[in-house]
Order: C-alpha cells, then structure tokens, then sequence
C-alpha cells in the first residue's frame, strides 16, 4: 500500500514537520497531536494577522474563525490542508505589511512563503495566489486616475515571485495527481459545500452552530455593524466563484460533501 519515493508532492506538511519533531526528542502521539493543534489554530492566527495589519488590531468577529476552523474538513483529517491554509494567511498578512513598505522584500518573502505553502498542500498555494493577484488587480484598479502602467510596474516583483513558486512546482514536483476539472457536481451538492464547515460527525450540533454563526452574521450585516473593508468585494466574490460555482473537485473539496450524508 506505501512506496517510498522520494519525491516533492504538494501535500507534505506533516510528513516533514512530525519527524523533525520525533527526531528532536517528541513521542511519535505527541508530535501528532502537535500538529493536528497547529492545524487548527494556525488559520485563527492568520485571521487574526490579517485583522491587525489591515485594522490596527484584532476585532471581536475574529473569534469567528473558530467555528470555521474546527468544520467538517478538519473532523475528516484533511490537516495538511488547513496547515497549509493558515501558512498562506499568515504569509498574506506579511506580504500585505510589506508591500507598502518593502516592495522587492515583499515579493522575495512571497516567492520564499509560497514554496513553503506549495510543499505543505498545493491547494493552500493556491489560496495565497487568489489572495495576492486579487489585492493586486485591486491596487491596479485604484489607480484609474493615474496612468495604469505605473501601477502595473509596481505589481512585476509580485507576479515574478507567483512565477518563480509555479516554475518550482513545474520542475520540483511530481504531478498528475488527478485534480478534475469536469463539472459534476449538482446545486445541491454546492449549497451541502457552503454549510460544510459547520457540520461535523454530531449532525444536530452542527446545524446549532451553523444557525448562531449564520444567524449573527446576518443580525451585523443588518445593524451595519459589519462591513466590508475597500478593496475586498472582488477578492470575497472570487472565492465565491472558486468554491462554489466552479468544479469544487479543484479545491478538494467535492470529497467529504459528497460521501458524508448531512
């Protein structure tokens, strides 16, 4: 059932951390359970780097990534992914500090953090490249009143350091792993998609808490307490695009909605 190879695949994030931790002394269960902790809480620390750099500081709603954290996802293991998710987040917020700031360190931790991300699961790369391109398209469409190609010089060290990560992976990496582009999955299985992250093995639990959140949500979009900051309709309406309109296959996530019955 195994063959050692070695070879790079976009799916290593526990396979390289848990022995580094064995080999410095941890108990094998240990180490284990260290990274499936890490798995959980590294996308609630990157929610909350992202607060500080774009808000100043952490607001209340943050707490929010934990409901979303501990879904359905992670009760069916898929703990490379969510390591690899809450890296790309944390990796966003670095790069967002920088990129005012320091544009060509920027784009070299960019290049560093995405081949980072690409090894712990390809598909968490992907969610720092929509983040990053679409904040870029952002900037460029700010600038309508000035001459475009300024700002599209300014967007080159980013889009040269998403080029050095994709030919790392084209020439580092093993591939043909399948991902399916064909669309077959049904409405009902997109809509079973957005109610996931809420709906664990306890069914009825689920459903409460995907109900409180929902409902929450709803009564601050209501009240104008939450809104949108600039710039971030167009990056919330592609994932929209991604996750649930196109082939869910692409982000891994046609799987569990399809074999777990809600």
């Amino acid at each position: 059932y195994y063959v050692l190879r070695h070879v790079l695949i976009g799916n290593l994030g526990l396979d390289t951390l848990v022995p580094l931790l064995v080999y410095a002394g941890i108990d094998t269960n240990a180490a284990l359970k260290l990274f499936a902790a890490m798995a959980l809480l590294l996308p609630v620390a990157g929610v909350m780097a992202l607060a500080r750099v774009l808000q100043g500081g952490t607001p209340w709603l943050a707490l929010l990534a934990f409901p979303l954290a501990h879904s359905r996802y992670y009760a069916w293991g898929f703990l490379n992914y969510f390591f690899s998710l809450g890296l790309a987040l944390l990796a966003f917020a670095l790069w967002l500090w920088l990129r005012e700031r320091r544009p060509h360190i920027a784009a070299l931790v960019l290049a560093l953090s995405g081949a980072l991300v690409m090894c712990a699961h390809l598909m968490g790369f992907g969610v720092l490249a929509l983040l990053v391109l679409s904040r870029e398209a952002w900037l460029l469409w700010r600038a309508r009143p000035s001459p475009r190609w300024k700002a599209a010089l300014g967007a080159l060290p980013t889009l040269a350091a998403l080029a050095a990560c994709t030919l790392f992976n084209l020439l580092a990496f093993e591939r043909g792993l399948g991902l399916d582009m064909r669309w077959y999955d049904t409405p009902a299985g997109k809509l079973r998609n957005l109610a996931s992250p809420f709906i664990a093995y306890e069914i009825v639990t689920g459903l409460v808490v995907m109900a409180l959140v929902v409902g929450l949500v709803l009564w601050l979009w209501r009240t104008r307490r939450l809104r949108l900051l600039p710039g971030w309709r167009a990056p919330v309406g592609l994932f929209l695009l991604v996750f649930l309109v196109m082939p869910s296959v692409i982000m891994n996530s046609h799987y569990a909605g399809s074999r777990l019955l809600i």
